[in-house]
């Protein structure tokens, strides 16, 4: 790869050659190139790679950092990762759009057939509100505010309840592609405005939700070429995944007394719970340190029995005096992509639920939410037995393209 950056004449380079075009598509990875000691770029001059002496990487605006694993000062071999900064260029912004045409086009085909497979079942395609009075239900979900002209609104963290409204309304089939928006950390997987696929089916349980998830990734798998994971996807229970990886039963190993088990899985994990509030917090920093990295051996898994979540609108069961969320998670090479709910359609329960949230935000120092009457209201006239699930479409095109970084996914990081 020619940089551009000088007419001197070069020897001869014995490594393995990746473009920096094509490193930067796939999110990063090992790179060759001319080096003037300063940058390397491609030879359009538009993509350049800033790297620090001694494997420090550089700070933000950089777009793209990395490490020199080897240089004789003129040809360079290192690896570069997508750093989540933004450039003040735009120049480097329009080369960087450029250079996704290919995810971009894969990502176009892949919504395109999530759509397919909806409207060709009989599904109704639905436009919720971006603005919304009541942006969430559960304590840890964090909206932004969009109020105006004293109009208390929030951007909505998912389009569950108006779709729920919907089939309240008496449409049995409903499903909404939108963005969806919380005010949280960004990460590989995380960003703070994010694709959200959700569907529900009135008069059907969590097994319906298995099969469309089944059916949806098979298909989609064939549009982009990946092996497709073989069906159906095994099922683990969330307690026994705690069990066999961290060692710590989560029903009846305390946090705190002379049971000190959690505790001290959390110490050899490396876990710190100083900062952490209550079991939930503790069991959660837990789940993804030790839990979380060894589902990866699963292509695809739905993870269950899960405890209540205060605020979470799914239904609850017992099992062996324990009480659990009725719902699922579902896990593609180790990363959640989807969570669903055997729906609670009982009003009273709903709002006490509602409530309980904007109590446990209270403690934990944040703004509670105002209750969604519109959505009680609709509860009240009378929801059926129904189930739903909420997918990060994000999240899902990384995997089926082999995206490490949510960012390289997405045309406007």
């Amino acid at each position: 790869m020619k940089s551009g950056l000088t007419q001197r004449r070069y020897g001869p380079f014995n490594g393995n050659r990746v473009l920096l075009s094509e490193a930067v598509e796939s999110g990063g990875g090992i790179v060759a190139g001319r080096w003037d000691g300063a940058a390397l770029a491609d030879i359009s001059m538009r993509l350049e790679l800033r790297i620090e002496s001694g494997g420090h990487l550089p700070k933000p605006p950089d777009l793209l950092s990395g490490r020199i694993w080897k240089t004789d000062g003129i040809w360079m071999l290192g690896e570069i990762s997508i750093f989540a900064g933004s450039r003040e260029s735009d120049e480097y912004r329009d080369a960087d759009l450029f250079h996704r045409r290919d995810i971009l086009f894969k990502r176009s085909r892949i919504i395109n057939n999530i759509r397919a497979y909806f409207i060709n079942t009989g599904f109704l395609e639905c436009e919720t509100p971006i603005r919304v009075a009541c942006p969430a239900t559960e304590p840890f979900l964090h909206a932004f505010s969009a109020s105006a002209g004293g109009d208390e609104r929030y951007l909505a963290t998912s389009p569950e309840l108006h779709l729920k409204r919907m089939i309240a309304a008496g449409y049995e089939r409903v499903f909404e592609i939108t963005h969806s928006f919380r005010a949280e950390e960004t990460g590989r997987n995380h960003r703070t405005e994010f694709t959200m696929l959700e569907w529900y089916r009135a008069w059907a349980g969590l097994e319906s939700i298995r099969k469309d998830c089944e059916e949806i990734i098979e298909r989609l798998c064939m549009v982009t070429g990946k092996e497709p994971p073989g069906r159906p996807f095994p099922a683990v229970k969330w307690r026994d995944a705690f069990i066999e990886h961290a060692g710590v039963d989560p029903f009846r190993d305390e946090i705190s007394g002379a049971n000190r088990t959690v505790i001290d899985a959390c110490e050899r994990a490396g876990v710190e719970t100083s900062g952490l509030s209550g079991t939930a917090e503790i069991l959660d920093a837990l789940f993804v340190s030790l839990v979380e990295p060894e589902l990866a051996k699963y292509p695809a898994l739905f993870l269950y029995g899960f405890p209540v979540c205060p605020g979470a609108l799914s239904r609850t069961i017992s099992d062996h005096d324990n009480e659990m969320a009725e719902r699922f998670e579902l896990y593609l090479g180790g990363t959640e992509i989807a969570n669903a709910f055997d729906e609670l359609t009982d009003p009273d329960e709903c709002e006490i639920r509602m409530e309980l949230s904007n109590r446990r935000r209270t403690e934990y120092g944040l703004t509670p939410y105002p209750a969604d009457r519109a959505f009680l209201g609709a509860l009240k006239y009378g929801m059926p037995p129904s189930a739903g699930i909420a997918l990060g479409v994000d999240r899902l095109i990384m995997w089926l393209t082999g995206s490490k970084y949510i960012e390289n996914v997405v045309a406007f990081p």
